[in-house]
């Protein structure tokens, strides 16, 4: 097994606490209840496709300042030992890249707190520092292994060289895809049998003595 070159990561539920960015910062804005809420709905029941769900989800910050959507995204809370989880890996020589569904401003902020070399999540359009409501989807829900083939070839790797971290069914391509997978507090708890180690607590440091790497 190994050596490992490339840790892939989802970022929402796997190293943050709240499983959805997206629904953290409509809490935060005080439009998730009777709002946002029924956009997951109607999504989980198959009213919309996914594009409308992030489309619906975006046109609720119409004219909020990126800037004060940018400093609730810096205050959306990781796992304990997140930052040590992603030092010992960064010692191991791994590059490290984030694949997430959730929210850009998210996902660059995680980049840059921890030290990530790439990210990538879905986008909201700006004009005059201000959201115009609409998404640049870049992340597909269900979506990841195209990201994560591109990252392959760029770096050079094969997929025996990848660890694969998730905690939900949208990460399957990433487990499927990889040589050795971690669920983290997986929903479905049936996501365990799809994986090589699942944890289950919040602090990322117990991590370090049960990895591969």
């Amino acid at each position: 097994m190994g050596p490992f070159r490339l840790a892939l990561f989802d970022l929402d539920g796997t190293l943050t606490l709240p499983k959805s960015s997206w629904q953290y910062l409509h809490e935060r804005l005080g439009c998730w209840q009777g709002r946002a809420e029924s956009f997951v709905q109607r999504y989980q029941a198959g009213e919309i496709d996914y594009r409308t769900f992030c489309e619906l989800d975006a046109s609720l910050w119409r004219g909020l300042a990126v800037a004060d959507l940018s400093r609730l995204a810096q205050e959306v809370p990781f796992y304990d030992g997140a930052p040590d989880l992603i030092r010992h890996l960064k010692s191991r020589g791994l590059k490290l890249a984030l694949i997430s569904s959730g929210v850009d401003l998210v996902a660059q902020g995680a980049k840059a707190r921890l030290g990530f070399h790439f990210a990538v999540a879905n986008g909201l359009e700006i004009e005059g520092g201000r959201l115009t409501g609409g998404v640049r989807l870049r992340v597909q829900h269900h979506l990841k292994k195209v990201w994560a083939e591109r990252l392959l070839g760029r770096w050079h790797l094969s997929p025996q060289e990848v660890l694969a971290f998730g905690d939900s069914l949208s990460d399957l391509e990433l487990f499927d895809l990889a040589g050795y997978a971690v669920a983290i507090n997986p929903d479905p708890p049936e996501l365990a049998r799809k994986v090589d180690l699942t944890y289950w607590g919040t602090d990322l440091r117990e991590l370090l003595a049960l990895l591969p790497v």
